[in-house]
């Protein structure tokens, strides 16, 4: 599947792609806690993943707290306009 896109975009582009570096630094692995409970949670809060968890939680305050202010907002702005 991806050597069939890799010749896809060779096309689309008319020239070859670059080879991938394989001395290129790989993406650090994070191992899930053990346990469960408040180890757990406890470990969202810690070292590599702290960041995307605080990034994650306010990602998702953000969108629930929009959705719900428009969805609450929406029927009394249409019954105003109609």
């Amino acid at each position: 599947m991806v050597a069939k896109l890799e010749r896809q975009v060779e096309k689309a582009t008319g020239r070859p792609l670059t080879p991938v570096d394989a001395t290129a630094p790989t993406a650090e692995r994070v191992t899930g806690p053990t346990g469960g409970g408040l180890r757990a949670v406890l470990w969202l809060w810690r070292g590599a993943m702290a960041q995307q968890t605080a990034t994650t939680w306010a990602l998702w305050f953000s969108i629930t707290f929009a959705y719900y202010g428009f969805f609450t907002f929406i029927p009394s702005l249409l019954i105003h306009q109609a």
